[in-house]
């Protein structure tokens, strides 16, 4: 297997496959509402995307068979080869994509499943009055709830993984300590998905949905999302704002989707003014805006870093700041990686 690599597009629109290939692609099962879908209904999606993802497997061993096929030939001088590879690396990473947002939709269908027919664990009326098992799920998810924050965590042992978990991570509330020490922990606890040659075929995902909180801890969290490879995104509707965008910089692949909203404003001190009120004061020295923009070129590049901090100090506010939406626009400043 190959590691995802930079143009991997995190979406459910219909990709083309099988361009550079003659690996046959799956066909994606529709994944059906929960809320009103019969036991029945949903043990046949369970099926399906079991069947799914079991094909997906084979889908991708075919297609890095033959990036292995082109990455000899590169290596042996030919130039044609170089955009076979490409297009194989575009065919397997649409997959990858495929294959997690189907998981994620589907463990999604069956919370809502649950929601609409509460019952006994592992169990749910029929019509007859009789039992049955509910549909297994495609991943195990658990949330933590730590002070002002929550973290769920969606995970799955794959068939292509010879170590380690597919990982999704769902962050909301406030970037303190907490979210550094327990995505830290997390992170460490479960693995990315490797091969049986060590390489990260699927790095986990971070979904960042928060309003902010302390400098120091966004720093934290972004560089432990670095050094561990992890991917970021913040999705349709959710925000990410203040020390939240600044660790989300740190993501190894970032991606903003459409809807999606990143916020930076100036590092500010926290106070009451002579009347009792709550006051700001962006006058943090010179060294901690120095931090601020070395940081920012650490996570980006030297022209990127320099502008978004160019753009950081026009809002000394705690609520207001400099907002970029969608996927578009946080390309072409450089905050995501891809769009």
């Amino acid at each position: 297997m190959r590691p995802l690599f930079a143009c991997l597009l995190l979406t459910f629109a219909m990709t083309p496959l099988g361009v550079a290939s003659a690996c046959d692609p799956p066909v994606v099962p529709q994944v059906p509402d929960g809320t009103r879908s019969t036991l029945e209904e949903m043990l046949a999606a369970q099926d399906k995307v079991l069947a799914f993802q079991t094909a997906n497997e084979a889908f991708l061993e075919c297609v890095d068979s033959q990036m292995s096929v082109a990455q000899a030939s590169m290596d042996k001088g030919d130039k044609t080869a170089r955009e076979r590879y490409a297009l194989l690396a575009a065919d397997y990473n649409a997959a990858v994509s495929r294959e997690e947002r189907v998981a994620f939709e589907f463990n999604s269908a069956i919370a809502d499943y649950r929601d609409a027919s509460p019952s006994r664990p592992g169990e749910r009326q029929t019509h007859s009055g009789s039992s049955t098992r509910e549909p297994n799920h495609a991943s195990v998810t658990e949330t933590y709830n730590i002070d002002l924050l929550e973290i769920r965590h969606t995970y799955r042992k794959g068939a292509s993984c010879a170590s380690g978990f597919i990982n999704r991570f769902d962050l909301k509330g406030v970037i303190g300590p907490d979210s550094t020490f327990s995505m830290t922990r997390l992170l460490e606890r479960y693995p990315p998905c490797r091969n049986a040659s060590g390489l990260i075929i699927k790095p986990s995902i971070i979904a960042l949905n928060s309003g902010g909180g302390l400098l120091k801890d966004g720093y934290a969290l972004g560089r432990e999302l670095r050094r561990l490879g992890v991917s970021a995104i913040v999705e349709p509707n959710g925000t990410c704002a203040s020390s939240c965008a600044v660790a989300f910089l740190g993501g190894k692949r970032r991606i903003v989707n459409n809807g999606g909203t990143v916020m930076f404003h100036a590092p500010y001190f926290n106070g009451e003014n002579a009347y009792g009120r709550r006051d700001i004061s962006c006058d943090v020295g010179e060294q901690a805006l120095d931090n601020l923009n070395s940081y920012y070129q650490e996570m980006t590049d030297t022209e990127t870093g320099d502008r978004l901090f160019e753009r950081t100090m026009w809002y000394c506010s705690a609520n207001d700041g400099w907002v970029v939406q969608g996927a578009s626009a946080a390309e072409l400043y450089g905050i995501a990686t891809e769009k």
